[in-house]
């Protein structure tokens, strides 16, 4: 048994493929929509998670594919928000995707971060999609609630303005 250190590579090697397998199953571990694209919102990588959610192959989401499993109608703000993180530096945007297995729409909102070269180039963007159609459908509940509260108070101060004016015309100023 050799007692001699191991060569530099081969430590290096090892450091990068654990660190690797660290990466991939926080990734894989996470609720999150993991996904990588170039400019223009042309993906390159996404996780297991995106494939198993929309039902599309790695082939079928590459380039501008993932658009298929974006709602319709919100195509074009997705494709927006592409235009303006080269401007901005910034992506974030919610859209509705179609989850495969159950063929209806579910809320989602999606961020990314530039990856910058040694210039401040952006090279390429990494980002996660967060499901959050539960909170859109409270937050319309909410609304709801809202309106039909403020529609009862204004009912609830008209009788008492009216108890108030009636009142007023039998008992006269005081």
């Amino acid at each position: 048994m050799s007692l001699a250190p191991r060569p530099l590579l081969s430590r290096r090697s090892s450091f990068v493929r654990e660190s690797e397998a660290r990466q991939r199953a926080l990734i894989e571990g996470v609720p999150q929509l993991v996904w990588r694209a170039t400019a223009g919102g042309k993906w390159t990588w996404v996780s297991p998670q995106w494939c198993a959610h929309t039902g599309l192959s790695e082939e079928q989401r590459r380039d501008l594919g993932w658009l298929e499993a974006v709602e319709p109608d919100d195509r074009e703000a997705a494709m927006a928000a592409w235009a303006e993180a080269q401007h901005t530096g910034r992506f974030d945007v919610e859209f509705r995707l179609c989850h495969g297995q159950e063929q209806r729409y579910r809320w989602f909102t999606a961020r990314a971060t530039p990856v910058r070269d040694e210039q401040g180039r952006i090279i390429e963007w990494l980002g996660t999609s967060t499901e959050i159609d539960e909170l859109r459908q409270l937050q319309e509940r909410q609304k709801v609630l809202v309106a039909e509260l403020q529609h009862r108070t204004r009912n609830l101060l008209g009788v008492v303005r009216s108890i108030a004016q009636q009142t007023m015309a039998q008992t006269g100023p005081t």
